[in-house]
């Protein structure tokens, strides 16, 4: 396992976490949006910093060109859209199903989010410099 790599993105997904949940709670608490229209809304935002962040620091993907940019961002999303089901659905679990706090929960879920998306990340998206 590298290290720096595991470093790296332990950063990023503190950093994109923070993003998803504080854009999450702004938007349930301050302008009183459904959690799952939020959900998404953070999802959206979290995956292009991630993506853009993944890319350039934590695996320094030497990829350059917009077909090879637009291909890595393609799978990128379509391996983040299954995280994004782990989230809606865990969300709704809890939120939805057993009435558990919103934030708590938002936080929680992205931890296991973080490491699903990492496996996801270092193993398909990024596997030929993340090695």
């Amino acid at each position: 396992m590298d290290k720096k790599v595991l470093g790296r993105y332990i950063i990023v997904g503190i950093v994109t976490t923070a993003i998803n949940v504080v854009i999450y709670w702004l938007l349930t608490n301050l302008l009183h949006i459904h959690f799952l229209t939020a959900t998404t809304i953070s999802w959206v935002v979290s995956v292009l910093f991630s993506f853009i962040t993944s890319k350039s620091y934590v695996f320094n993907s030497g990829e350059k060109g917009i077909g090879s940019t637009m291909k890595q961002l393609s799978l990128f999303i379509l391996l983040r859209a299954s995280s994004y089901l782990l989230d809606a659905s865990s969300m709704i679990l809890f939120v939805g199903m057993l009435h558990v706090s919103d934030t708590l929960s938002k936080i929680a879920v992205n931890i296991l989010v973080v490491i699903f998306n990492y496996v996801l990340s270092k193993k398909i998206v990024f596997k030929s410099n993340a090695a």
